[in-house]
């Protein structure tokens, strides 16, 4: 709790210097004049890698459970309470697993989009610090090492807690089967693709230019640093877009914009989770009618 806290405070002060930046560089005027057409395929896009391919991704780790319909919309509520509830993205992943009844999936969606994103990360973070080539080619290799010692000594760790034993033999059993975990990797990397795409709507909403090796590049340091636990949708995301696009040219104004474009977008998509979520309570809540008339002929 005393991390979350420090967090917390952290991602405050960030965000009184981010208002502060905001005023005196003139992110407002920027705002205002935002390009709107831009602005929507932004968030059009970032819709579609993150709810659609994002629940299509979980839906596969649960074993096609379900339709694939129910997953996007049950990850899009998720995000309701991940924007709401001062656990941040962890009240989201607490609703995903409690409506499903099944926890194992929720953590290997996780493991699995953090494991491509970090990857990536990891390669993309030398060349965004320009860097020497040979760091960025030692972090893949860094990376693929990693992955692979993962793959064969975790499975062979034997813990004393039963408890804990059977969630990871769950949790094994989930991320050992290739027709799940190999569709949920190719939904990340198209995730990852989507994210480039936003990146450069955003920039050109702004009123500055991206290019699309910076996209690819930031586009997984951006989805990395979605990792570190937010606060009511304030993240160490907004903080990275504005580096991103600030490494690329732009102005500190269309930076620090792009940052509140996106937390603008992340509330709408909470909206909309929470809408979806009030319609499914209502629902449970009042039968239909055709319940209530055959009822009634009884």
């Amino acid at each position: 709790m005393n991390v979350r806290r420090a967090l917390s405070v952290l991602v405050a002060c960030f965000f009184a210097y981010f208002a502060y930046r905001a005023v005196r560089d003139g992110s407002f005027h920027v705002l205002a004049h935002i390009r709107l057409s831009a602005f929507i395929s932004a968030a059009v896009i970032i819709f579609i890698g993150n709810n659609v391919l994002g629940g299509l991704r979980w839906w596969a780790l649960q074993g096609y459970r379900g339709s694939a319909g129910s997953a996007v919309r049950s990850l899009t509520e998720s995000i309701f309470f991940a924007t709401v509830l001062p656990a941040g993205s962890v009240g989201g992943d607490i609703y995903r697993g409690a409506s499903t009844h099944a926890a194992a999936p929720v953590v290997a969606d996780r493991v699995v989009g953090a494991a491509v994103t970090t990857g990536c990360a990891a390669v993309a973070l030398p060349i965004f610090l320009h860097a020497p080539g040979w760091l960025a080619w030692a972090a893949a290799a860094s990376v693929v090492l990693g992955a692979y010692l993962a793959w064969r000594v975790l499975p062979r760790i034997r813990v004393g807690s039963s408890r804990v034993r059977r969630g990871l033999a769950i949790f094994g059993d989930v991320v050992s089967r290739r027709e799940r975990v190999g569709p949920a990797i190719i939904l990340t990397v198209g995730y990852l693709f989507c994210n480039t795409l936003f990146l450069l709507s955003l920039a050109t909403a702004v009123g500055t230019h991206l290019v699309f090796v910076a996209g690819i590049v930031g586009s997984p340091l951006v989805l990395a640093a979605g990792a570190i636990p937010n606060v009511h949708g304030l993240s160490f995301v907004q903080l990275t877009i504005a580096a991103v696009l600030y490494d690329a040219g732009a102005s500190a104004a269309q930076a620090t914009a792009a940052g509140a474009a996106h937390l603008l977008i992340t509330y709408v998509f909470a909206l909309i989770g929470g809408s979806l979520l009030l319609e499914r309570r209502l629902g449970r809540s009042h039968p239909p009618l055709a319940a209530h008339g055959s009822e009634a002929s009884r």
